[in-house]
């Protein structure tokens, strides 16, 4: 692996390993430290870290984040449009799912998990189905 890009490999796998045995805190902390050379790994860091600030219940740091996520990916002329394409697709329903749980927003979650459904490429879809069941 180029050493360029080793350190953020090793940390957005540690943040992965950390999301996945419930650790979210600690997930954040390698997510921080995840640099922005990459595009991949800055959007599925971005990602990662609204799922863990979902679960955390950090609504503010969860619209911060879609913020900056979307600047990000307006701004990345270089970035294949394949990958664009999940990563807005997950902030669309995410932004949906944080409104509703914050209660900014009645959306009916049914129409939101057919949304999901329908759509074809999005990041993190089955993280998001199950956290709409959730509520």
């Amino acid at each position: 692996m180029p050493v360029e890009i080793r350190e953020d490999e090793i940390n957005l796998s540690y943040a992965k390993l950390c999301f996945s045995l419930i650790d979210y805190v600690k997930a954040i902390e390698h997510l921080n430290k995840v640099g922005g050379l990459n595009y991949l790994h800055y959007a599925d860091a971005s990602v990662l870290k609204m799922c863990c600030y979902y679960e955390l219940d950090r609504t503010e740091d969860s619209f911060y984040e879609i913020d900056k996520l979307k600047h990000y990916l307006r701004n990345r002329r270089d970035m294949l449009i394949i990958h664009k394409v999940p990563n807005t697709n997950f902030i669309k329903i995410y932004q949906k799912l944080i409104n509703n749980k914050s209660k900014a927003t009645t959306n009916d979650l049914g129409f939101l998990e057919k949304e999901i459904i329908l759509l074809k490429f999005i990041a993190k879809g089955r993280w998001l189905l199950e956290k709409i069941s959730e509520v």
